[in-house]
């Protein structure tokens, strides 16, 4: 034969090997996509479980909610389980289909939620009509929980069967995946084997070999380069225990000299906790095994220890082991404290949870508890005065006058605390909503507090926004209601509503020529309770400016102040993250004012 036809047949035998290893390649890739798909329609079929549970449980705490508070907002998740249910049941059907026993579960499952539906109907029903029944509610809820317990066991049957059904499956999927990986590596492997000695067979017949040992040579030095300048930890170890060659990142990384590594061996140097775990690599890499990623502690010079990451393989005719390690201790340090912040976080998340359910607690107390108190005192000292005034001396009458002050006083600190309560737990619901409207809303609800008051207001055009407009409403109240009520001295008192940038978003302000406050106290501003003037001069509860601030932050916006004493204040807010927002003074200099 000659040169050219053993070429020939080199070539063609691995083109020809190349297209059987596709074909069966393509069959494993056929199978292994079909096992795929069941995997994926199991947890279809799980996760399908999972949400018809869910909304029965929600429909039943939406039930209880109702019945404590008997607000039928509490039954919007009840109503949307009546229309998801059956949803969900009929999908549960149609995946089932290819499995008779789970359709027997599942025809077991469908009359028992129907059953549990209809109790959670009956007893809603019961509850408006007669809302202090609570003997026949209890009896709704022993069969209601009769009716879950089955309900969930019936669930817990159908998971169990779909969770063996995909493990099943899932290690049906592996295998496929394995085969297919097998064929085309063996495949590949040999094709390209045959034509690396196709290629040999040409480089030795073309008698070129001063032009191979240049191209060697010259990739040897880029070799020699890359091994010397490399980042990464190179190492050549003989199966006998010891290392034969490494670069300069060991000395680097460890602090022990090339010297030190090479003459002794590299067990020693592995942490005692890894050592056998590193033998036994060893003993998979003399069988032939590579070693694609193994981790283990290897010792510092300063006696501390450092996590490298291996790769490596055996090279069969020399009988050398090529090995490659990247220091991870910094990595797995940054994955341990990063374990360590979440934990935290969760902690604190845990804590964040119970702190708000504390605060509905309270909140429902002080409605519920504290406000019929409160009525009652000012009730009678009420009746008090108006029916036995005659009968009391002048201090009587003045002792129980400051009574029904206070007590009128506590009455409006409970309700701002509830308002800002709310305000708190209140999603935003953001419209496109024009500013200058809001503000002739919230001075026409303050014309009571306007009158035989002499006031200049100056309402330049103001931005449609983005906003929530019931919650900035509330803004623009207490911003305006300050304004009036702090500016009370003067006449004329003059209030401004204006904005000072129209960036997006825009920087607005509400200003007044009141009697203002000193900056130094301005940290205290916008704190709960926190005032800057005595309660005989102006009236408030210490609440109105904490709220403005948690309304604007819900608005993901800043709210700040400026203001001298006896000359006046002025409030800015953005609703948003600006994207260069500008400070009070830069916007003066600018001549946006």
């Amino acid at each position: 034969m000659t040169f050219r036809t053993k070429l020939s047949a080199g070539f063609g035998l691995a083109v020809a090997l190349l297209l059987a290893v596709g074909v069966v390649s393509f069959r494993s890739v056929l199978s292994s996509k079909e096992h795929n798909r069941l995997v994926a329609h199991t947890y279809e079929v799980l996760k399908t479980l999972e949400s018809v549970l869910l909304h029965i449980t929600e429909a039943e705490s939406a039930r209880r909610g109702f019945q404590f508070t008997s607000e039928e907002r509490y039954l919007e998740k009840y109503h949307s389980g009546l229309r998801a249910l059956p949803q969900e049941l009929h999908a549960l059907q149609r995946r089932l289909a290819d499995n008779p026993d789970q359709q027997r579960r599942l025809a077991t499952l469908a009359p028992l939620i129907e059953q549990r539906l209809n109790l959670l109907t009956e007893a809603i029903a019961l509850h408006r009509r007669e809302p202090a029944n609570n003997a026949v509610q209890l009896q709704f809820t022993a069969r209601g929980k009769e009716l879950m317990d089955q309900i969930r066991s019936a669930t817990l049957e159908m998971e169990k069967e779909a969770e063996q059904l995909l493990a099943h499956r899932a290690e049906a999927a592996a295998a496929s995946a394995r085969q297919t990986e097998i064929i085309i590596v063996a495949g590949t492997s040999l094709a390209l084997a045959l034509a690396l000695i196709a290629g040999l067979v040409l480089r030795r017949e073309m008698a070129i070999r001063q032009c191979a040992e240049d191209r060697f040579r010259i990739l040897g030095e880029r070799f020699e380069r890359f091994f010397t300048l490399s980042i990464d930890l190179f190492a050549i170890a003989g199966l006998d225990g010891y290392f034969k060659r490494l670069n300069p990142a060991w000395e680097k990384t460890l602090g022990f000299t090339n010297d030190e590594l090479l003459a002794r061996p590299y067990l020693e140097f592995v942490h005692p906790e890894d050592r056998e775990r590193t033998l036994a690599e060893a003993e998979k890499l003399r069988s032939g095994s590579e070693t694609p990623a193994f981790e283990n502690r290897y010792l510092c010079k300063d006696g501390s220890y450092r996590w490298l990451l291996w790769s490596a393989r055996l090279e069969p005719e020399s009988q050398l082991i090529y090995a490659s390690a990247r220091d991870l201790t910094e990595r797995r340090r940054a994955a341990d404290d990063l374990a360590g912040l979440n934990r935290d976080l969760q902690h604190h998340a845990a804590e964040l949870e119970a702190s708000n359910k504390e605060l509905e607690t309270f909140t429902y107390s002080v409605s519920h508890d504290l406000r019929a108190p409160l009525r009652h005192i000012d009730g009678f000292s009420r009746i008090l005065l108006e029916d036995y005034s005659a009968s009391l001396d002048p201090e009587a009458r003045s002792f129980l006058g400051r009574i029904r002050d206070s007590t009128q006083h506590m009455g409006r600190l409970v309700d701002d605390l509830l308002n800002l309560s709310s305000i708190g737990r209140q999603e935003v619901r953001p419209q496109i909503t024009g500013l200058k409207t809001l503000v002739d809303e919230v001075l026409t609800g303050l014309r009571p507090e306007l009158a035989d008051r002499a006031i200049e207001w100056h309402i330049k055009d103001l931005p449609f926004v983005e906003c929530d407009p019931g919650l900035l409403r509330q803004v623009f109240a207490n911003l305006l209601s300050n304004a009036v009520k702090y500016s009370r001295p003067r006449d004329p008192a003059v209030i401004s509503v204006s904005v000072v940038d129209s960036s997006d978003p825009p920087v607005l302000f509400v200003r007044d020529n009141g009697v203002g406050f000193s900056m130094k106290y301005a940290d205290k501003l916008f704190g709960v309770f926190q005032r800057l003037h005595r309660q005989e001069d102006f009236e408030g509860t210490g609440v109105g400016l904490a709220t403005v601030q948690r309304i604007i932050h819900k608005h993901g916006g800043r709210i700040w102040a400026e203001a001298e004493l006896d000359r006046g204040a002025t409030f800015y807010f953005t609703l948003g993250p600006a994207r260069s927002q500008p400070t009070p003074e830069e916007s003066i200099q600018r001549g946006a004012v």
